[in-house]
């Protein structure tokens, strides 16, 4: 998706998160601080996962599990291990994806000139973790948060269930 913004002029605010900065609150309002943890989230019907958060990278981050036919806490905490520890070990690979990918459409259509151009560095100390949602089939999605640069959207990275990068694009 090659996207541009729609001559919004207002000043953004400077950022500079890095891994392992950014927070979030799941939505019962309890962080869960390890794997261990897991074993006992909750199923939300209104969004049709299980959803917990766990810590990433020292930052807590929102987990979804989309797959209600898990009876097995076994089962569930396996397809969670499996996909955090991919985002965990494979970081610096995400970002870098993610700066391929995105970089020159931010620098392109979404700056309202040369003076609010990012390089590659800023760009990546921008990103951090988001959420991490667990497809049924074994797919799982990784949400970012980039410091507004694509104003309000969402980063998302694609990975198959061997933990191969298929897509790297923004939503929202």
């Amino acid at each position: 998706m090659a996207a541009s913004h729609s001559g919004k002029t207002a000043s953004r605010p400077v950022c500079l998160a890095r891994w392992g900065v950014r927070t979030r609150e799941s939505a019962r309002g309890g962080i869960v601080g390890s794997m261990e943890d897991v074993k006992t989230f909750p199923y939300n019907r209104g969004l049709g996962c299980y959803e917990s958060v766990v810590e990433i990278g020292g930052a807590p981050v929102s987990v979804q599990v989309y797959d209600a036919a898990i009876s097995d806490g076994s089962v569930l905490n396996a397809r969670l291990s499996a996909a955090v520890q991919i985002v965990s070990t494979r970081h610096e690979e995400l970002v870098s994806a993610i700066v391929a990918e995105l970089l020159d459409i931010k620098n392109d259509g979404w700056v309202d000139g040369p003076d609010e151009m990012v390089t590659a560095e800023q760009f990546r100390s921008n990103l951090s973790v988001n959420a991490v949602s667990v497809l049924a089939d074994g797919k799982f999605e990784v949400v970012w948060a980039d410091c507004d640069m694509f104003w309000g959207h969402a980063i998302v990275v694609w990975l198959d269930e061997t933990g191969r990068i298929t897509r790297v694009d923004i939503e929202g």
